[in-house]
């Protein structure tokens, strides 16, 4: 007798064929897991996150790259001035929902199995979002316990770019249209 499979639905028609497999796996791992085992594989659950955002839709990858990540992700004032260096360590790439407060819904999620694999895929297309921001707001960021984590009053359902606003970080105006839906070259 054969088994039925379940499909994951996690393909998006405007993303990129790299970008919707990291993002299958993702919910792949999600859903075939209990809430124990996700958080002790955190680390590999946060590379398959990382991996959803690296990616425009025609699949090239973007954050290595200035010409792309200028056009696929948000900058906030301070770095869009900084958009075509080159240079290490200049530019930071930040999850505007760190990936920890991410494992952490998803880990209470799996422990209250209170919503459905679609509702977890929209919330991550929702929260796995980079910016990019200057060393300088980085460390800020760091300094103020917001690293990887969120203002201890937000929830998961209010604005993502919230530590910024609570430290001042303003978002680039220019950037503001930008996301992985942009075919680079």
């Amino acid at each position: 007798m054969a088994m039925a499979s379940r499909e994951i639905r996690s393909n998006h028609p405007k993303f990129g064929l790299k970008r919707n497999a990291f993002m299958k796996v993702t919910l792949s791992i999600i859903e075939h897991n209990d809430a124990e085992t996700i958080s002790l594989t955190r680390n590999n659950v946060k590379k398959m996150m990382r991996g959803i955002t690296d990616y425009c839709a025609n699949d090239k990858h973007v954050y290595y790259n200035p010409s792309r990540r200028k056009k696929t992700y948000l900058f906030s004032k301070d770095a869009w001035g900084l958009r075509d260096s080159t240079e290490k360590g200049v530019l930071v790439g930040d999850h505007c929902v760190p990936l920890k407060s991410i494992i952490d819904y998803i880990v209470e999620y799996k422990k209250k199995k209170t919503t459905k694999n679609f509702e977890i895929r929209d919330f991550l297309e929702n929260h796995l979002e980079i910016v990019m921001i200057t060393k300088e707001e980085n460390d800020l960021l760091r300094s103020n316990g917001l690293n990887s984590e969120m203002p201890e009053e937000w929830n998961y359902f209010d604005n993502r770019y919230a530590r910024y606003e609570k430290l001042g970080i303003e978002l680039a105006e220019e950037s503001k249209g930008n996301n992985l839906k942009k075919k680079t070259t």
